[in-house]
């Protein structure tokens, strides 16, 4: 006999599955029981004050856009009507926080990384933790500011990684600054991984390197303000710069060695010195 299962899997989700069996196996349904008739339905129903289902919500349709092919490299999105209204809710009621500054706030409509831009203009950022599994929202707003919703804390993070090249002894750049992250991900074309806070910087690192059996992270750090207590190389970003400024300085820690010769060549031909000029 077929029974009915999600399609999605997670730590936690079994009292939210157990709740919406309840709903449908009572012989009298409430108003909740008709309306979340499946559940899809239930999950938005409970969205609405549980960020946990919310966050399984959209975990479903980030599995949707992978399948559809949604995830290629392009200007964000903007998220469904339905999780719209939700997000809505959310915005209202949530706590908004004062973000760093950041020279590279250009950057965010360029490239989608993995994010989309709800109805208000805020990018909506999804952190997930090692193993892929999304756990929380951040919503970044034109103003530098920003909201949490569900677990965005501690070793989750939003990974830039198109081309999965995080590997054993793979480089991979942290940083803390979502938008410096898409233009060094676009300069140097490597893995690059934003964590939540900069005190969360090294719960990241070791969950990324237990699940990739040992990473070379390279810190990048926005201000020379950032003492993240972690033994790996640091590399403080300038102001803004072009993509080739970016790729020179990580070109040594990645292994960049056509950018190292390129930056260690001196005697270029001039039309004093060479006659095809």
């Amino acid at each position: 006999r077929y029974t009915p299962r999600p399609l999605l899997r997670r730590p936690g989700m079994a009292p939210l599955w157990r709740a919406y069996l309840a709903q449908r196996g009572r012989k009298r349904p409430t108003l909740l029981g008709k309306v979340a008739r499946n559940w899809k339905a239930f999950l938005m129903m409970e969205a609405y004050n549980d960020p946990f289902a919310f966050v399984i919500l959209m975990a479903h349709q980030e599995a949707l856009a992978l399948v559809l092919g949604d995830a290629e490299p392009a200007p964000p999105k903007r998220v469904s009507p339905e999780i719209s209204t939700i997000l809505a809710r959310w915005r209202a009621a949530g706590r908004w926080r004062d973000a760093p500054p950041s020279p590279w706030l250009k950057e965010r409509a360029r490239v989608s990384a993995g994010t989309r831009i709800d109805e208000a203009g805020n990018l909506v950022i999804p952190f997930r933790d090692a193993k892929g599994r999304l756990q929380g929202l951040r919503l970044l707003n034109g103003a530098g500011r920003h909201l949490d919703v569900g677990t965005v804390a501690g070793p989750t993070m939003h990974l830039i990684d198109p081309r999965r090249q995080i590997g054993p002894g793979a480089a991979v750049i942290v940083t803390t600054d979502y938008e410096a992250a898409v233009a060094i991900r676009r300069a140097t074309r490597a893995p690059v991984v934003v964590a939540s806070s900069e005190a969360d910087v090294p719960a990241v690192i070791a969950a990324l390197d237990r699940q990739h059996g040992g990473i070379r992270p390279v810190l990048a750090a926005t201000t020379p303000a950032v003492t993240a207590p972690v033994s790996c190389p640091r590399i403080l970003l300038p102001e803004k710069r072009p993509g080739h400024v970016l790729r020179s300085l990580f070109a040594a820690e990645l292994g960049d060695r056509a950018i190292v010769a390129w930056d260690a060549t001196t005697d270029w031909a001039k039309p004093t010195t060479s006659p095809w000029l």
